[in-house]
Protein backbone atom coordinates (compact mmCIF):
# COMPACT_ATOMS: atom_id res chain seq x y z
CA UNK A 1 0.00 0.00 0.00
CA UNK A 2 0.94 4.03 0.32
CA UNK A 3 2.76 4.97 2.86
CA UNK A 4 1.74 8.48 4.82
CA UNK A 5 4.56 10.35 2.69
CA UNK A 6 3.14 8.60 -0.82
CA UNK A 7 -0.34 9.27 -0.54
CA UNK A 8 0.57 13.03 0.37
CA UNK A 9 2.78 13.34 -2.28
CA UNK A 10 0.12 11.78 -4.75
CA UNK A 11 -2.79 13.95 -3.20
CA UNK A 12 -0.70 17.06 -3.94
CA UNK A 13 0.15 15.87 -7.38
CA UNK A 14 -4.10 15.36 -7.65
CA UNK A 15 -4.41 19.14 -7.21
CA UNK A 16 -4.41 21.18 -10.00
CA UNK A 17 -0.88 22.42 -11.22
CA UNK A 18 0.68 19.18 -9.79
CA UNK A 19 4.08 19.12 -8.08
CA UNK A 20 6.80 21.31 -9.28
CA UNK A 21 10.55 21.15 -9.27
CA UNK A 22 12.01 24.32 -10.60
CA UNK A 23 15.96 24.25 -11.43
CA UNK A 24 17.06 27.15 -10.48
CA UNK A 25 20.94 28.06 -11.13
CA UNK A 26 23.35 29.05 -8.18
CA UNK A 27 22.78 29.07 -4.90
CA UNK A 28 18.76 29.39 -2.65
CA UNK A 29 17.43 26.65 -5.32
CA UNK A 30 13.87 25.62 -4.19
CA UNK A 31 13.67 22.25 -2.69
CA UNK A 32 12.18 19.24 -4.27
CA UNK A 33 8.10 19.00 -3.46
CA UNK A 34 8.91 15.48 -1.85
CA UNK A 35 11.51 12.81 -1.62
CA UNK A 36 13.15 12.04 -5.33
CA UNK A 37 12.66 8.13 -4.27
CA UNK A 38 9.18 8.92 -3.02
CA UNK A 39 8.39 10.41 -6.35
CA UNK A 40 10.24 7.65 -8.18
CA UNK A 41 8.00 4.91 -6.68
CA UNK A 42 5.07 6.77 -7.50
CA UNK A 43 5.77 6.59 -11.21
CA UNK A 44 6.74 2.96 -10.97
CA UNK A 45 3.45 2.17 -9.58
CA UNK A 46 1.90 4.19 -12.12
CA UNK A 47 0.40 6.46 -10.14
CA UNK A 48 2.09 9.68 -11.87
CA UNK A 49 3.92 11.04 -14.37
CA UNK A 50 6.81 13.25 -14.99
CA UNK A 51 6.45 16.44 -17.91
CA UNK A 52 9.40 18.29 -18.30
CA UNK A 53 9.29 22.25 -19.75
CA UNK A 54 10.83 25.85 -19.60
CA UNK A 55 8.99 28.44 -17.60
CA UNK A 56 9.25 32.00 -18.72
CA UNK A 57 12.77 32.57 -17.65
CA UNK A 58 13.93 29.36 -19.45
CA UNK A 59 14.78 27.70 -16.47
CA UNK A 60 13.98 24.06 -16.45
CA UNK A 61 10.63 22.89 -14.61
CA UNK A 62 9.54 19.29 -13.49
CA UNK A 63 5.81 18.48 -13.30
CA UNK A 64 4.29 15.58 -11.53
CA UNK A 65 0.79 15.13 -11.87
CA UNK A 66 -1.35 12.32 -10.78
CA UNK A 67 -2.69 9.56 -13.72
CA UNK A 68 -6.16 8.14 -13.65
CA UNK A 69 -4.88 5.45 -11.96
CA UNK A 70 -3.55 7.31 -8.88
CA UNK A 71 -7.03 9.57 -9.26
CA UNK A 72 -8.51 6.01 -8.79
CA UNK A 73 -6.54 5.48 -5.68
CA UNK A 74 -7.17 8.42 -3.89
CA UNK A 75 -10.64 8.15 -4.52
CA UNK A 76 -10.73 4.57 -2.75
CA UNK A 77 -8.45 5.57 0.08
CA UNK A 78 -10.76 8.62 0.65
CA UNK A 79 -11.85 8.75 4.41
CA UNK A 80 -15.33 10.28 5.62
CA UNK A 81 -14.50 12.88 8.31
CA UNK A 82 -16.02 11.40 11.52
CA UNK A 83 -16.83 13.87 14.53
CA UNK A 84 -16.87 11.42 17.50
CA UNK A 85 -19.05 12.48 20.42
CA UNK A 86 -16.85 13.87 23.49
CA UNK A 87 -18.70 13.30 27.14
CA UNK A 88 -18.52 16.31 29.08
CA UNK A 89 -19.15 16.27 33.05
CA UNK A 90 -19.39 19.12 35.84
CA UNK A 91 -15.68 18.64 37.27
CA UNK A 92 -14.35 19.73 40.80
CA UNK A 93 -13.51 22.60 41.52
CA UNK A 94 -9.82 22.86 41.30
CA UNK A 95 -7.19 25.76 40.50
CA UNK A 96 -6.97 26.81 36.61
CA UNK A 97 -10.14 24.48 35.79
CA UNK A 98 -13.03 25.49 34.25
CA UNK A 99 -16.67 24.02 35.29
CA UNK A 100 -16.45 20.99 32.82
CA UNK A 101 -14.41 18.26 31.75
CA UNK A 102 -13.72 16.19 29.12
CA UNK A 103 -11.79 13.93 31.64
CA UNK A 104 -13.80 11.26 33.60
CA UNK A 105 -11.26 11.05 36.75
CA UNK A 106 -12.01 14.87 37.54
CA UNK A 107 -15.94 14.58 36.54
CA UNK A 108 -17.82 15.02 40.06
CA UNK A 109 -19.97 11.65 40.59
CA UNK A 110 -23.47 12.03 39.47
CA UNK A 111 -26.13 13.07 42.27
CA UNK A 112 -30.04 11.91 42.67
CA UNK A 113 -31.94 14.54 42.06
CA UNK A 114 -34.28 15.27 45.13
CA UNK A 115 -37.08 17.55 46.02
CA UNK A 116 -35.76 20.08 49.06
CA UNK A 117 -37.58 20.89 51.87
CA UNK A 118 -39.95 24.08 51.90
CA UNK A 119 -38.29 25.85 54.71
CA UNK A 120 -34.63 25.46 52.60
CA UNK A 121 -36.33 26.80 49.27
CA UNK A 122 -37.64 29.70 51.23
CA UNK A 123 -34.11 30.54 52.75
CA UNK A 124 -32.98 30.25 49.03
CA UNK A 125 -35.11 32.89 47.91
CA UNK A 126 -34.24 35.35 50.29
CA UNK A 127 -30.54 35.07 49.90
CA UNK A 128 -31.66 35.53 46.49
CA UNK A 129 -33.14 38.59 47.13
CA UNK A 130 -30.43 39.75 49.08
CA UNK A 131 -27.89 39.42 46.20
CA UNK A 132 -30.36 41.04 43.71
CA UNK A 133 -30.95 44.65 46.38
CA UNK A 134 -26.79 44.13 46.79
CA UNK A 135 -26.71 44.52 43.50
CA UNK A 136 -29.01 47.31 42.73
CA UNK A 137 -27.43 49.31 45.38
CA UNK A 138 -23.92 48.27 44.26
CA UNK A 139 -25.29 49.81 40.34
CA UNK A 140 -26.63 53.24 42.33
CA UNK A 141 -23.47 53.90 44.21
CA UNK A 142 -21.21 53.44 41.06
CA UNK A 143 -23.52 56.18 39.11
CA UNK A 144 -23.81 58.64 41.47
Amino acid sequence: MLTPRMRAALEAAARPGGLRRHHKPGPGRPPWPAHPATLRALERRGLIEQEDGVNARCERVQTWRATEQGRELLAELARPVRLRHRPVWISRPSRGSGDYTTIPSRAIDPLETVDAPEHMLRAARVRHADAQDRRARARRLKAA
